[in-house]
Parts: C-alpha cells; sequence; structure tokens
C-alpha cells in the first residue's frame, strides 16, 4: 500500500491516563510504533490507554482505536 503525502504528516501520541484526572504523554515518531507502545502499555492495571493523532495540514485532532478506525472519540485500548 503507497503511503500518502497526509498520512506522512500525521502526528502521534500514547495517552496513558491515570487515576486524580493525571495523564502522561509519549510522542512516537509513526503508527507502527504508537501501535506497539499501546498495547504495552494497555495491559497495565490502572491506567486507560489512547493513541492520539494531530494533522497539522488542517489542525484536525483525534484518536486512533484498536480496531484500526481513524476518529474524533477515543476508545481506550
Amino acid at each position: 500500500m503507497a503511503t500518502t503525502r497526509a498520512a506522512k504528516t500525521i502526528q502521534y501520541e500514547v495517552e496513558i491516563a491515570y487515576e486524580e484526572y493525571q495523564a502522561e504523554y509519549i510522542p512516537c515518531s509513526g503508527k507502527a510504533e504508537v501501535v506497539k507502545i499501546a498495547q504495552k502499555e494497555a495491559v497495565k492495571a490502572g491506567q486507560k490507554v489512547f493513541v492520539c493523532w494531530f494533522r497539522p495540514s488542517d489542525g484536525q485532532r483525534g484518536y486512533l482505536n484498536r480496531d484500526g478506525a481513524y476518529e474524533i472519540t477515543g476508545k481506550a485500548w
């Protein structure tokens, strides 16, 4: 599958949400890395993991859900 120019500009990060509204953000270099980290972190107890994305070309933000769908609303991994 060919990678489009727009796909190359998407920025990814893993959001790890802890109790009491605390979160940690891990920037990633691409989709493969973000999925690997999200899967690893999702098995840890006491936290919710989300994959966030940002597309600078139009300012759009959203989530990459575990099922592979890019959506505005995120579902925990």
